[in-house]
């Protein structure tokens, strides 16, 4: 069965950056360009095994995004994870007290998205 993961980042290049190294780990990968984008989509695709979700982002931020994956759209089963730059511990928290599972600091390589997909995996499995 094919795993499939939602990359929401309003960077194009770093929607790309994710979504191949995603689909090189056996992902099949959507790809939204900011949360509402991301509202709509999960509205007509199957539920995402996991969402990784920018921090900063036009309309509605990461952390908005998250709140409603969980509380509105009831998203339980996905494991959710905040990517961003922004290396303040008050931020990380933000984002692990809104839902998120797990977070991933820009920049990152292969390693570290495949080392954290296999802890969100144990965690939530």
């Amino acid at each position: 069965m094919t795993r499939i993961a939602l990359v929401v980042d309003d960077s194009r290049v770093a929607r790309a950056y994710l979504a191949r190294i995603l689909a090189n780990l056996g992902y099949r990968v959507c790809e939204a360009g900011d949360g509402d984008e991301a509202l709509e989509l999960l509205a007509v695709m199957p539920e995402p095994d996991v969402v990784f979700v920018d921090r900063y982002m036009p309309h509605m931020d990461g952390l908005e995004l998250i709140r409603a994956l969980r509380s509105e759209l009831g998203l339980s089963n996905a494991a959710i994870v905040m990517v961003t730059c922004d290396n303040k511990p008050e931020t990380i928290r933000a984002a692990l007290s809104e839902g998120a599972d797990e977070y991933i600091m820009k920049p990152f390589t292969e390693e570290v998205v495949a080392s954290k997909l296999a802890y969100v995996g144990e965690k939530r499995g």
